[in-house]
């Protein structure tokens, strides 16, 4: 996948038209590990490299995902989860990432930010 590939397939995703509805805030509503999760995820240091999605694998949410290195444990620590919490972190970061809380490039879900806006001012 080329640079351009990949940055239109973003783009794609985070069209509000098609894909980033007021629901998806509901999630993170009440659930202070998935807001941590989905905070932290802008701030983790993160390399995005579309030449790692295999060829056949085009324009999907999962080939987006691949093409994203990171160091997990840091990114759990910056979440606050300790290391006998890692199942936990796990499978509060494949919520956001299925739900596209999160998106590859470190932004969230426009929807999630002012969410997460509004109970920052609270």
């Amino acid at each position: 996948m080329t640079d351009a590939d990949y940055y239109n397939a973003l783009s794609r995703f985070k069209d509000q038209s098609l894909f980033d509805t007021p629901e998806r805030a509901v999630l993170v509503i009440g659930n202070d590990p998935l807001a941590r999760v989905c905070i932290a995820w802008g701030n983790v240091p993160r390399v995005v490299r579309p030449y790692n999605v295999p060829a056949g694998v085009k324009r999907s949410w999962v080939a987006l995902w691949v093409a994203v290195d990171f160091d997990e444990d840091l990114f759990r620590e910056m979440a606050g989860f300790k290391e006998h919490e890692r199942n936990e972190f796990k499978r509060l970061w494949g919520i956001a990432m299925a739900n596209r809380l999160v998106f590859p490039d470190g932004t969230l879900s426009h929807w999630v930010q002012l969410r997460l806006q509004a109970l920052a001012v609270v």
